[in-house]
């Protein structure tokens, strides 16, 4: 029995892996197909997406493709990587791997976590590869225990706060482990049930390795949440979401609002002595990046009013800005719960549907929303942003559109990469918080401490992001492709038909992209599965 010292051990992030689907479609093409041959509306929907979503590109699955394949090729980049890199491996030796944590809203198996699948997928390949170098490792990937977590964006962020527990907690009993946690998705909608949502659709993966002693990021145990029943977003009874989106942004502010103060109140009554103040980044879940501004200025009214109130006066007095409109209450958060709690508690006998309606539509909110957009233009504004480092962390999401899970963790590595090019030579020593979302909803705040050395983001981190040029698609292929997608993955991977040489014909390409793909699926779990390098194409045969 190891010996129980019970004294705190750092843990968190020591190798981050972010992939995306194969095709891409950059943000002219999508107006394009959205534009319906319209030479206005296709000009009107590239201003919205690009102006206003403030999204370039955006990553689809083809015909061969579903959440399944990208997290597998996730995993063979980070088994590949934690097997040939000296310091990884010795890592690894020490703690070795004993759980892994899925956080998706994607998956096509409803009795099972997906990751199941890619993990069968990979570890095929890398037996058939070279047995002798990673049977080590999947062994101990056989011996975790394996879960999927659900709750729409903010699944793969409660997947990582609940690693890093169960590793900080076995390392304080003496028992050295570490963890996987992967947070990936693909989101597809369909206009009639979330209008106008087509322009954030994206997918991407995200894999984060938690360990004690952590190279990249140190995680915090001081997480607070906060949530609310708010069917701004569902998928009851449907693979592709029912979407309230403006109702939705205010939801998106409330929860993850009021889990940030509820983050700073611990912070403080725990007796640390820092606040606002000493919070150098802030990242948020990313659907499309605009929505990390609107956080940002709510953020920023929160921050004056802490931090520099004297700021703050002279800003709200000026013409064009005027005063916060706030009656009867001192915050956005206490405006938004208080009209929430009058729901029904006013003589009234609403029904539950109608709170969207009740929450979007009242004067007060929208008032004070419209004074945030007004806030949002001063220069004070935009120095507050780049302080946060805002923009470095929406480099990647602007190219990879909404990946759900994904978008906190796309957001984060976006941010590790560009702004440690900014630093040079100075390594990365900054404290933040991570604010992840789900709708319906719940907000998560997990404070994390940035220990990364320019050599270990280097090392330590792979983005495979790029996009190949053979694999990007026009309008007319984005139309075929998503008429499909809107079966949902189960249903359209369910087939005889030889999905990889579907993508062939839909690209005009003799091969597909880079990673692994499903021919095709069968009612009863099992699969066909081949791993293209980007030129041939090899089948994965099945090794245990």
């Amino acid at each position: 029995m190891a010996t129980r010292n019970m004294s705190y051990v750092p843990v968190g992030i020591s190798e981050i892996v972010v992939t995306t689907p194969g095709l891409h479609m950059r943000a002219e093409k999508l107006a394009e197909a959205l534009g319906g041959g319209d030479a206005e509306k296709t000009a009107k929907k590239l201003g919205t997406i690009k102006n206003g979503l403030k999204v370039d590109m955006f990553r689809l699955p083809g015909y061969s493709e579903a959440n399944f394949t990208f997290v597998a090729d996730a995993l063979d980049i980070f088994l590949r990587q934690v097997t040939s890199d000296q310091e990884s491996r010795e890592l690894l030796a020490q703690c070795p791997i004993r759980s892994v944590y899925s956080g998706t809203e994607s998956a096509i198996d409803k009795s099972r976590p997906d990751v199941m699948i890619s993990r069968g997928i990979v570890e095929s390949r890398l037996l058939e590869e070279n047995p002798v170098l990673f049977s080590p490792v999947l062994k101990q990937i056989r011996h975790s225990r394996i879960t999927e977590e659900k709750f729409a964006c903010v699944g793969g962020l409660l997947a990582l706060d609940d690693a890093a527990t169960r590793v900080s907690r076995n390392a304080m009993l003496g028992y050295n482990e570490s963890s996987i946690v992967i947070a990936a998705d693909t989101s597809i909608y369909e206009d009639k049930k979330a209008p106008g949502a087509e322009a954030t659709q994206g997918g991407a993966a995200a894999l984060m390795w938690v360990t004690p002693r952590p190279l990249l990021a140190e995680l915090h145990p001081e997480s607070t949440a906060h949530n609310v029943t708010f069917s701004d977003f569902t998928k009851v009874g449907c693979d592709t979401p029912k979407v309230h989106g403006k109702p939705s942004e205010k939801i998106f502010v409330y929860d993850v609002g009021s889990a940030a103060e509820d983050l700073e109140h611990r912070l403080r009554s725990d007796g640390h002595d820092h606040g606002v103040k000493g919070i150098e980044f802030v990242l948020c879940h990313v659907p499309f990046p605009a929505q990390a501004e609107y956080l940002a200025g709510f953020q920023f009214a929160h921050y004056l009013k802490t931090a520099d109130p004297e700021l703050f006066e002279r800003i709200t007095n000026r013409e064009n800005i005027g005063r916060e409109p706030l009656t009867g209450t001192r915050k956005l958060t206490q405006l938004i719960g208080n009209k929430l709690k009058s729901f029904n508690t006013d003589g009234a006998q609403r029904l539950e549907r109608e709170i969207i309606d009740y929450v979007g539509n009242d004067p007060s909110i929208n008032a004070y929303w419209d004074w945030l957009k007004k806030l949002r233009t001063t220069p004070e504004f935009e120095a507050y942003k780049k302080s946060l480092h805002i923009n470095e962390a929406l480099e990647i999401p602007k190219t990879t559109g909404n990946s759900y899970t994904g978008a906190l963790f796309t957001s984060f590595t976006s941010y590790l990469l560009n702004y440690s090019a900014k630093l040079k030579d100075r390594n990365l020593q900054q404290r933040g918080v991570l604010l992840g979302y789900g709708s319906g909803s719940e907000a998560l705040a997990v404070p994390v401490t940035i220990v990364a050395t320019q050599e270990a983001i280097k090392r330590h981190i792979h983005a495979n992001i790029e996009p190949d040029p053979r694999f990007e698609i026009d309008a007319k292929q984005y139309a075929e492709l998503h008429a499909v997608h809107l079966r949902g993955d189960a249903q359209r991977l369910i087939t005889e038909e030889n999905l990889v040489d579907r993508d062939r014909a839909l690209l005009r390409c003799d091969s597909v992209s880079r990673g692994y793909h499903v021919v095709n699926i069968n009612t009863d779990g099992t699969g066909i599965y081949v791993y293209s390098n980007g030129t041939d194409v090899k089948p994965v045969v099945r090794r245990y």
